[in-house]
């Protein structure tokens, strides 16, 4: 994270020294600690595979199968909804031509 002085520091060393400056804060530093997104080493294809579908038949959606950059939000979560629903349909067109 690039803070307004130039520096970079992590998310965390960020709020670690905000509370040191504002005692109060602690509370707030649990909470975030709790909802800190990260991608362990070696994993960068999980969120891909977790997006891909079963056997044509059970599709995943939600912000954790997002990569295409809004990974964590409800915007991804909106956007791998439609994702998944766009399999679901491509699917029973391809179904119905065989049939």
């Amino acid at each position: 994270m690039r803070l307004a002085s130039g520096r970079d520091e992590s998310f965390l060393s960020f709020i670690d020294r905000l509370v040191a400056e504002k005692p109060h804060l602690e509370r707030a530093r649990r909470r975030a600690i709790e909802f800190v997104e990260y991608v362990p080493v070696g994993q960068l294809n999980a969120r891909h595979e977790l997006a891909l579908p079963i056997s044509e038949t059970v599709f995943f959606a939600g912000e954790a199968t997002n990569t295409v950059g809004f990974a964590g939000t409800v915007h991804g979560a909106i956007q791998t909804g439609r994702r998944a629903a766009k399999e679901v349909i491509d699917v029973l067109k391809s179904v119905r031509r065989v049939a």
